[in-house]
């Protein structure tokens, strides 16, 4: 359908009405899968919001002990390299066992230990790729797994950066002028805003957002950033202009939802938003 564009001036300010760029579209995300890790999905499979896509593949050792030896590790146990396994009587001293990686006991037998690469450190989160919405597994190959879904879409004049996927928060240029905005935490979210500038712009990015979509922005601005902590996008145009209620509105019923601000096709994407808020 062919987008209809309302143009309104007011003391040379322009606003833009953007309820004419929202539409529902079947969409596809591609996940990148490391190739130390495995793909446990199928294609046509229909995912969740977290389920596993992929997991870390274990790097197992497996140490011999003799069957009269004495354990002094049981499964579970994390273990560093050098540990000891396990202790055996040889004449009048003991034979040590030990270990020849950091990880943790998996399994223990008569004959043998297994133990798993790993450290404290690493957990579920790190050893697992996971869907970050409910959609179906389209393709997979070696290396990555694509993912299709239904979705509602905003388009955006321009963008700049990669793709960058989080929750969305409308926060206001007045807002983040104040100084409860330095101390809130918005890790991983996408910052819908009326206007940046150059002041705005290093201030959103580091308060650990993964991109930020504006009503409209300086030209110049826009124009020189080459290297981007965070992608960008632009719903209206270039300078400062007058913002539409109803995008103020729309934004604040779509708060913590998740979505995927593409950079290459200029779109804000919201899968299957009104049933995948956090």
């Amino acid at each position: 359908m062919a987008q209809r564009w309302e143009f309104y001036l007011d003391r040379f300010q322009i606003m833009i009405k953007f309820k004419d760029k929202i539409f529902k579209k079947k969409s596809y995300y591609e996940i990148s899968i490391p190739n130390e890790f495995k793909v446990k999905v199928k294609t046509e499979s229909k995912v969740t919001k977290g389920s596993i896509i992929a997991e870390l593949i274990p790097d197992i050792s497996t140490i011999n002990v003799g069957s009269k030896d004495k354990l002094v590790v049981k499964v579970g146990d994390y273990i560093s390299a050098e540990s000891v396994l396990s202790e055996k009587k040889f004449f009048f001293r003991k034979k040590k066992i030990k270990s020849n990686l950091n990880g943790v006991v998996k399994e223990i037998t008569e004959n043998s230990i297994l133990i798993e690469k790993k450290t404290l450190l690493t957990d579920d989160k790190t050893s697992q790729i996971t869907s970050p919405f409910n959609a179906v597994v389209k393709r997979i190959n070696s290396n990555r797994v694509v993912l299709e879904f239904e979705s509602t879409q905003l388009g955006l004049i321009d963008a700049k950066g990669d793709t960058a996927i989080g929750t969305v928060n409308y926060i206001s240029q007045k807002e983040l002028s104040f100084q409860k905005y330095k101390l809130q935490s918005y890790e991983g979210s996408i910052i819908v805003t009326d206007f940046m500038d150059s002041k705005i712009y290093p201030k959103l990015s580091a308060m650990g957002i993964v991109g930020i979509v504006t009503n409209s922005i300086d030209f110049e601005l826009f124009n020189d950033i080459v290297t981007l902590a965070v992608p960008v996008g632009v719903i209206s145009g270039f300078g400062l202009l007058k913002e539409d209620k109803s995008l103020v509105e729309w934004f604040e019923s779509v708060k913590g939802h998740t979505a995927i601000l593409d950079g290459r096709y200029n779109k804000l994407i919201f899968p299957e938003y009104d049933n995948d808020k956090n």
